[in-house]
């Protein structure tokens, strides 16, 4: 499956929702806020089973193993 390319525009919805994060007072690795801006900037749904970081990030996430 080939994913999607990070583009500029997914960039700045990282950098936004990196930023609301912080300032929540939440800690969330990198890799799980680039997945959750390219989940909002394309409208998806994550599904995963680390539920806790993505729902800090305020994406739609289901986790499909519980």
């Amino acid at each position: 499956m080939k994913r999607p390319p990070w583009t500029d525009e997914t960039a700045i919805t990282w950098a936004d929702l990196n930023q609301v994060v912080r300032r929540l007072g939440f800690t969330v690795g990198v890799k799980d806020t680039m997945i959750s801006a390219s989940s909002e900037f394309r409208g998806l749904t994550d599904a995963t089973r680390n539920a806790d970081d993505f729902t800090r990030c305020s994406v739609a996430e289901v986790n499909p193993f519980g």
